[in-house]
Parts: C-alpha cells; sequence; structure tokens
C-alpha cells in the first residue's frame, strides 16, 4: 500500500500558531501532527509515502529529512499555487505506482482507524475508492446508498448534488481518509487547483467504484485552535 499525506494547507484554523510554522508541524504532547500520523502509516506498512507541500514546504522537507533516513518519503511540492485537496492528489499520485492502491491521509486528522481492516475492506470490495465516513455534523456531507454504500453525491448547506438516485439516502461526515485506485488517478488529464467533490465527480464518470468505509471508531479533525486541548487528550488514550 502506498500512500500520500495532504500537509499543504495553509492551516488558517490554527492560527496564530501557524503565522510561524506549517499545520504539519504544530506539536501535539511534543510530537508534530506529521509525525503523528507518519510514524502510524509506516509503521502500518503504507510505503513509499509522498507528502504534499505548499506553506512553509521547505520547513517540512527539513524536518523530514533530518528525522527520518529513508528514501521513500517523496514531496510534491505546489510553489506556486495550492491545488486543492483534489489537485493536490493527482499530483502527488503522479509519483507512485499504478500497481499498488493509495492511502491518502489528512495530516490533521486523528484516529485509531485499524488499517489492516481498511487494507482488507478494499481489498475484497471491488471498490476503485473508498472514503472513511462517521455519522457526524459536518457542513458538507457524502451521500451513500444505505443497503450497497455506494457513492451518491453531497449535501452542503444550501446546495445538493446527486450522480445517482437511490430511495435508502443516507449521509455521513468524511474523515479525510481514504482509499484510491492509483492507475485511475494517472487516467486523469485535469491539472491546476480542484476540490476533493470535484475529484469525486471526475472518478464517477470514469466509472470508478466509490463506496463508503463507515466507521465508530475514535476519530478527531486536530486542525482548529479550538481543539487542540482535546487532541492531547485523545493522543493520551492511544
Amino acid at each position: 500500500m502506498q500512500g500520500i499525506i495532504l500537509a499543504a494547507g495553509k492551516g488558517t484554523r490554527l492560527a496564530p500558531l501557524t503565522h510561524v510554522v506549517p499545520k504539519a508541524l504544530v506539536k501535539i504532547n511534543g510530537m508534530t501532527l506529521l509525525d503523528v500520523n507518519l510514524r502510524k502509516l509506516l509503521s502500518a506498512g503504507v510505503c513509499p509515502m509522498v507528502i504534499n507541500l505548499h506553506t512553509f514546504s521547505r520547513l517540512i522537507m527539513q524536518h523530514v529529512l533530518f528525522h527520518y533516513d529513508r528514501e521513500d518519503i517523496l514531496f510534491s511540492e505546489e510553489p506556486f499555487e495550492i491545488l486543492g485537496t483534489g489537485g493536490g492528489i493527482v499530483q502527488a499520485a503522479s509519483f507512485l505506482s499504478s500497481s499498488d492502491a493509495v492511502l491518502v491521509h489528512n495530516v490533521d486528522v486523528l484516529s485509531d482507524l485499524d488499517f489492516k481492516k481498511l487494507f482488507e475492506t478494499y481489498s475484497t470490495s471491488n471498490a476503485d475508492v473508498l472514503l472513511v465516513v462517521k455519522k457526524r455534523h459536518s457542513s458538507r456531507e457524502l451521500l451513500f446508498d444505505l443497503h450497497t454504500m455506494e457513492w451518491l453525491g453531497w449535501r452542503g448547506q444550501n446546495e445538493q448534488l446527486l450522480v445517482k438516485s437511490s430511495s435508502h439516502v443516507d449521509s455521513f461526515g468524511f474523515c479525510g481518509i481514504s482509499l484510491f485506485n492509483t492507475q485511475f488517478l494517472h487516467e486523469i488529464s485535469e491539472r491546476g487547483y480542484f476540490s476533493f467533490i470535484h475529484l469525486l465527480n471526475l472518478l464517477y464518470r470514469m466509472g470508478a467504484q466509490i463506496k463508503a468505509f463507515p466507521i465508530q471508531n475514535d476519530w478527531m479533525d486536530a486542525g482548529k485552535l479550538v481543539d487542540l486541548k482535546l487532541a492531547r487528550q485523545f493522543l493520551e488514550k492511544q
């Protein structure tokens, strides 16, 4: 299993900490968000790994090169403009092989997810994209068929898009963790900035099977300043 860690974000929700360091290098209990997730994924056998970079990219590269003596950690720089989640994934995937799936993980997400179970489910589900989701409040919810767990679209506060109709629609919050068939990502010709939802739309139109992996595990978004205390408590339980 290959991996991508999304670390290009500006971290505006963690200001003023991110005025001097990137979001990926914000520390919780003495360990950076990047180290928490990078070590977890490496221990789960995820390699090679690509880290996408934009804000404070040189600081992140220096940190990784100093702390990890590995040639299988690569960097996908976005020097001129941030490419968004979708554009960032497509560019980062260009460094990886088409013959193996890729795990994509937000740098500011913490969880006790069983990655072995996730990988096994992906390999037996016939899915090309497997989205880790949870029943939680979200400003943008992903919609799935409750019986097949196939992706149907998304719903925001004032808008909704359905790519497929169903009489058994259920909504979930996306957890910032997903698995992709890398070959589909390589076949996307669009470049530049685009969102994660746009990426899902592209893949759906290409014929990709997109499904949900619902979890009840402990999970949190550590990308907000007000949640750092909760993040410390979260990691203390791990």
